[in-house]
């Protein structure tokens, strides 16, 4: 499957500039077919999908570590620490000042 080859990248390299036309040149497709056939097999385009891996592990950090939100922006790629928080909090509900708070009320040392 398509997705399959296309999501091992995001996942080992979701903090690095990756974009549709070079996981499309790793697997020799045209990008317009592994963004048709991405879509079809997970339901989501190749942004959504970035976007919401890099979110997930957002959260680990936020949770797992003592790292600023300006530095989690920055690895995960974001061009600023108030694009990260705007988005964030469109896909979480909360930001991730927030979610930190949260996390460390439900998980206390």
């Amino acid at each position: 499957m398509i997705s399959e080859a296309v999501i091992g990248p995001i996942r080992r390299e979701f903090d690095t500039n990756l974009t549709l036309e070079s996981c499309s040149a790793r697997i020799n497709y045209h990008p317009h077919y592994v963004s048709r056939m991405f879509r079809k097999e997970t339901g989501v385009n190749f942004g959504e999908y970035l976007t919401q891996y890099r979110i997930e592990m957002a959260k680990r950090w936020l949770r797992e570590s003592d790292l600023k939100i300006g530095e989690i922006a920055e690895r995960l790629q974001t061009n600023n620490a108030a694009n990260f928080i705007r988005s964030f909090r469109k896909i979480v509900g909360i930001t991730p000042g927030r979610y930190r708070e949260q996390g460390s009320e439900r998980y206390p040392v």
